[in-house]
């Protein structure tokens, strides 16, 4: 009894609140400090151009506080109209509540939809990264703050080691590391995180994921084989762990004491502060194996758009789609550090001036179509923290592991996660149904009475 009353109480709440705020969009992010002005200021233009519904931005911290955040609105039945996630939290979204929109269907919807040259401008992998495999290839998010895994480059430093240039393949980086010792340097600072190992693996070739049995390939022998080249790189004191937190593989690479590292292109805007004139550096592509094609991982967050009625569908929509228009997602990346979505965006004056500026700054963006989504699958999470552990086993050599009995031991612990989340939980659903009939009721009891009030 004390249990329906709850969520009759949940249903009224969330109904109320809904209601007070019909006319106006909530849009959850994580942008702090400069990134929340300018993202503050592309709304505020959205909405004076008298949008369907308006958009009210509200920080929520983290991407761990977001995730939170956005579960426990879902359990409540009131989750926001947009929220921004990563892709593994979109698939858990969809698995807790069904209510992720697939916005295929807007993207080409003849009246507020894009026309094909439109979606044709979009970086395709883009558009293939916010398709889910394990929901049919629906498309339920869209491209918002991505970056790219980029080797930053002292070329300075890597020519005086008597290298003719940044390393192409993970052969020569691993040359360039043993070499910096005889000019007095040190070699490869590894802030060991979760993207940055799997971008090791697929560029040497790895696919991490079969979505037919929902198993991972963590036991490759390409996957030993990185474990065994950071292993190596770390008994020579040619690799060394730093706290990517504290940015310390940026302070070691801006002091000159490291000649490159390897973390998101978006480190691009303080590294030319910083930098200045000091030294030559440049944004690379990361190092493969012989024979694989260039590439780098994409990263970053989405938009989703939740059900909260077809109205509020339509207008969240016709905002995202704003937010992907050439000049606005120009001016965004220029201001944020992100990459801007659309191809023509290249040929924005704004853009050329950019391009001017620096080297760099071509660079970066040239980057885009090398980028390559990670594994999305249900319980991706933890699997990564799962990754890092393995990797700080590999490079500590601790409990004196051989990397073949490493890599097998982290295949066994991912599969295991992923079965966990083969069958869609069912934890919650009960209580959000509920929530969902009373809050129907309740709607309908508020909407008659404002009805006779006009009447």
């Amino acid at each position: 009894m004390k249990r329906t009353a709850w969520l009759a109480a949940l249903a009224c709440a969330a109904v109320a609140s809904a209601w007070s705020a019909e006319e106006k969009l909530t849009f959850w992010h994580t942008q702090g400090s400069e990134r929340a002005e300018d993202l503050n200021r592309i709304v505020e233009e959205y909405n004076a151009a008298n949008p369907p519904m308006k958009v009210e931005p509200v920080y929520k911290g983290s991407y761990s506080d977001i995730f939170r955040a956005t579960q426990t609105n879902l359990i409540a039945g009131n989750p926001p109209d947009l929220v921004v996630a990563y892709e593994s939290m979109v698939a858990e979204y969809q698995e807790q509540s069904g209510r992720v929109v697939d916005l295929e269907p807007l993207m080409r919807d003849p009246e507020i939809g894009m026309s094909q040259a439109e979606i044709d401008d979009i970086f395709p992998y883009f558009l293939e990264i916010n398709r889910y495999e394990q929901y049919g290839g629906a498309l339920l998010s869209f491209v918002f703050t991505k970056s790219l895994l980029s080797l930053f480059v002292n070329e300075d430093m890597v020519r005086e080691a008597g290298f003719g240039g940044p390393a192409k393949t993970w052969s020569e980086f691993r040359e360039q590391c043993l070499a910096m010792k005889g000019i007095g340097k040190k070699g490869y600072p590894i802030t060991v995180d979760a993207s940055t190992l799997d971008g090791m693996f697929m560029s040497r070739g790895v696919n991490l994921v079969d979505y037919d049995t929902l198993t991972t390939r963590f036991d490759d022998p390409r996957v030993v084989e990185t474990f065994a080249f950071l292993r190596e790189l770390a008994e020579a004191g040619a690799l060394y762990m730093v706290d990517g937190d504290s940015d310390e593989d940026f302070k070691e690479f801006v002091q000159q004491n490291a000649p490159f590292f390897i973390r998101s292109t978006t480190r691009r805007p303080v590294l030319q502060s910083e930098i200045g004139d000091k030294f030559r550096w440049s944004m690379n592509p990361i190092p493969r194996a012989e024979g694989v094609d260039p590439m780098t991982v994409l990263y970053g967050a989405n938009i989703c758009v939740f059900d909260n009625g077809p109205e509020r569908v339509r207008a969240a929509w016709q905002f995202v789609k704003f937010f992907a228009s050439p000049e606005i997602t120009a001016r965004w990346a220029l201001a944020s550090g992100y990459m801007p979505v659309r191809k023509s965006s290249e040929n924005l004056p704004i853009m050329q001036t950019w391009f001017a500026e620096h080297p760099v700054n071509r660079q970066s963006f040239d980057l885009i179509p090398l980028g390559r989504g990670e594994p999305t699958p249900r319980g991706w999470q933890a699997v990564r923290d799962e990754v890092v552990k393995a990797a700080v086993e590999a490079i500590t050599g601790r409990g004196a592991r051989s990397p073949e009995a490493i890599a097998q031991d982290l295949k066994a612990k991912a599969d295991a996660l992923l079965a966990e989340n083969k069958e869609p939980a069912r934890r919650g659903v009960t209580g959000i149904a509920i929530v969902a009939i009373l809050a129907a009721a309740v709607a309908i009891a508020l909407f008659k009475r404002k009805a006779s009030k006009h009447a």
